[in-house]
């Protein structure tokens, strides 16, 4: 009796471990399933039936024929949902659908079995949602005539919060009569999205205008880094040269086309009247004539005749 007492102490003292060992043991199992183990979507594989429809699944109605077809199914499904086209009700898809809730910058992948009796009838898509108002959406390849294909889609949340899963079929007058069956449908957390590089934007090329007069080019180059340190040089040639010729520089105006009145340039007051052209002033640039006002960059150039 001395032993069994002893023995009955022990048990006492190791039922709390052992509990805790399993208690950590469950733990464990569970943070081991990582992202792209568990699938987002209720019954994807339409196994689950309510009132002889694949449960979890809403059908928006347009006539079509819905049903769960236990005899045609991938290899290792239960059965599969089955949509018969029996009305032409224009260009827009059929859509079967589940609604789910997916977390920003997040990869996801979106994969699905289907099989259908004429090539490009279905497809499996996805509607991503901010804050309930659709933002985007992404498609598999639509499959070919035939056997069961798996099509797969990987795809970024980016910001948004929410998704639709569909499976979708044309269900226009080509299609009346034709069948698409959809099967273990899958939506996995691929976890964080990689953080996408922004590609430098260029800047806006310089605007350059010229407007010829009788005897004489006025030029006008315009560019947001403008400035009286930056100046354009200028060169031209006569038709049927080769050679090119220097001529002056421009000089930085500050204002804005058109300046005060009674202050205008005489450049500006030709161009406001279409009497000047505005043109293309050579890259090559070097420090000009600063004006205290600031603005375009302009001067008159003559030329000849000829040219």
């Amino acid at each position: 009796m001395r032993g069994w007492r002893f023995g009955s102490a022990v048990a006492r003292a190791l039922c709390p471990l052992a509990a805790a060992v399993v208690v950590l043991a469950g733990m464990l199992n569970w943070s081991a399933a990582g992202p792209g183990d568990s699938n987002l979507l209720q019954n994807g594989s339409f196994t689950a039936e309510a009132g002889g429809r694949s449960a979890e699944w809403t059908v928006r109605d347009s006539g079509q024929k819905v049903s769960l077809d236990k005899q045609e199914k991938p290899a290792g499904a239960e059965q599969s949902l089955r949509l018969d086209v029996v009305k032409d009700v224009g260009e827009g898809y059929g859509e079967i659908l589940q609604v789910v809730k997916i977390k920003p910058a997040t990869l996801y992948r979106l994969q699905g079995d289907l099989r259908m009796t004429q090539a490009r009838l279905g497809l499996y898509q996805v509607k991503l949602h901010k804050a309930g108002k659709e933002i985007s959406r992404i498609s598999t390849d639509e499959a070919v005539r035939g056997q069961w294909q798996t099509l797969t889609k990987e795809f970024r949340s980016d910001e948004a919060d929410g998704a639709q899963v569909l499976c979708r079929w044309r269900q226009n007058r080509s299609t009346v009569g034709q069948t698409v069956w959809f099967a273990n449908v899958k939506l996995t957390e691929m976890g964080p999205a990689p953080v996408q590089k922004k590609e430098p934007v260029p800047p806006p090329a310089p605007k350059c205008e010229a407007v010829p007069t009788f005897e004489s080019v006025g030029l006008y180059w315009s560019l947001p880094q403008g400035s009286p340190t930056v100046a354009a040089q200028v060169a031209y040639r006569a038709a049927g040269e080769t050679a090119w010729k220097a001529a002056q520089d421009l000089w930085y105006d500050g204002r804005a086309l058109g300046g005060a009145a009674g202050r205008v340039p005489r450049q500006h007051r030709r161009a406001e009247a279409g009497n000047a052209i505005r043109g293309a002033a050579d890259a090559g640039r070097r420090a000009g004539r600063p004006d205290p006002s600031g603005g375009d960059v302009e001067r008159d150039v003559p030329h000849r005749q000829d040219r």
